[in-house]
C-alpha cells in the first residue's frame, strides 16, 4: 500500500485521513441532508358538500312536474357545477345506501 500511494509515515496518514474525509462527505451528500426548517401554512378554501338522494319509487311520483327525482338531480347538478373547486359527494339510497365522491 505504501508503494501505490508513494507516501511514507506522516504523509501516509494524511492521505488516508483525506480519503476517509472525502468518502464520508460523498456519502453524506448522497443522503441529501436538509439544513434549517421551513413551515408552510396552507389555507384551503374548499368545502365538502354531501347530497343524500332517495332513488326509491316514491321519488317518481307524478304529483310534481318534473318528478321529484328529476328535480333533485337537476338541483344537485346545478350546485356541483357551481362548486367546481369543492369536493362533492353523493349518497344514494333506496333500500341500501351507496356513495360516490367527485
Amino acid at each position: 500500500m505504501t508503494r501505490r500511494m508513494k507516501a511514507k509515515g506522516k504523509n501516509l496518514w494524511q492521505k488516508g485521513l483525506l480519503r476517509v474525509a472525502y468518502v464520508s462527505l460523498i456519502f453524506l451528500a448522497f443522503l441529501g441532508p436538509l439544513v434549517g426548517t421551513v413551515e408552510d401554512v396552507l389555507k384551503s378554501n374548499t368545502r365538502n358538500i354531501w347530497f343524500l338522494l332517495d332513488v326509491s319509487q316514491s321519488m317518481n311520483a307524478a304529483d310534481v312536474l318534473p318528478s321529484r327525482l328529476d328535480r333533485a338531480r337537476k338541483f344537485i347538478k346545478t350546485i356541483s357545477d357551481a362548486a367546481a373547486s369543492d369536493k362533492v359527494g353523493l349518497i344514494i339510497f333506496a333500500d341500501s345506501a351507496y356513495f360516490s365522491v367527485r
